[in-house]
């Protein structure tokens, strides 16, 4: 293994420490009426998100007016996706030769962005509050295919794992590993070695 793959290695065991550190961050983010971005991340649906942020079903608090706009926007949309983001961007690229309809559906549209705005109550407002759960999102799709390399690894051996996240995420001193560990100096060089040259086959690094 040359010295360049051994480094694109760490490299990537560091950036999946920083990734993990901001995920816990970005789960612990308020964004409003004591909702965390974590929850909109796992709980994406938006009749859901109306419901926490009401108390009560959409259909008992929207007005006959608004049922007709979500109504005539939904008869022009190819599909209705179950998540926010994925309903509110089906609506943003849904059109009608309508001219009436295609009014309708802009309304909708602006409103559903007003109303989460209104209730997140942040000053990043509603693309900001977006930005943020994408960001939350993608980075826990890295952190978790990471997760897959390692499990893989610890189906052959579970010490290589052990060793790389020790010196590499958690940035633990050779001397503390090997007392974890129960290891000589040269059994963790020679781990460290083999760890990181599965790593990189694994993960194709």
């Amino acid at each position: 293994m040359n010295k360049d793959t051994e480094q694109k290695v760490i490299a990537h065991l560091q950036r999946y420490r920083d990734v993990c550190g901001r995920i816990t961050v970005l789960s612990k983010y308020n964004v409003g009426a004591g909702i965390t971005i974590n929850r909109l991340s796992e709980d994406d649906e938006l009749q859901q998100l109306h419901a926490q942020l009401r108390g009560k079903p959409s259909y008992m608090y929207l007005s006959m007016r608004e049922q007709d706009l979500v109504n005539a926007t939904t008869a022009n949309m190819e599909r209705y996706p179950a998540g926010t983001r994925s309903q509110l961007h089906e609506v943003a690229r849904t059109h009608s030769t309508d001219p009436l309809e295609e009014s309708r559906i802009r309304k909708v549209e602006r409103s559903i962005k007003r109303v989460l705005e209104a209730r997140m109550g942040q000053s990043e407002g509603y693309d900001g509050v977006l930005d943020l759960l994408g960001e939350l999102q993608d980075l826990m799709a890295e952190r978790d295919n990471t997760d897959v390399v390692f499990d893989e690894m610890r189906k052959h051996n579970s010490n290589l794992v052990d060793l790389l996240k020790l010196r590499f995420v958690d940035g633990r001193q050779i001397d503390d590993i090997v007392a974890i560990l129960n290891v000589t100096v040269p059994t963790y060089v020679r781990w460290r070695r083999k760890g990181i040259k599965e790593f990189a086959k694994i993960s194709m690094i």
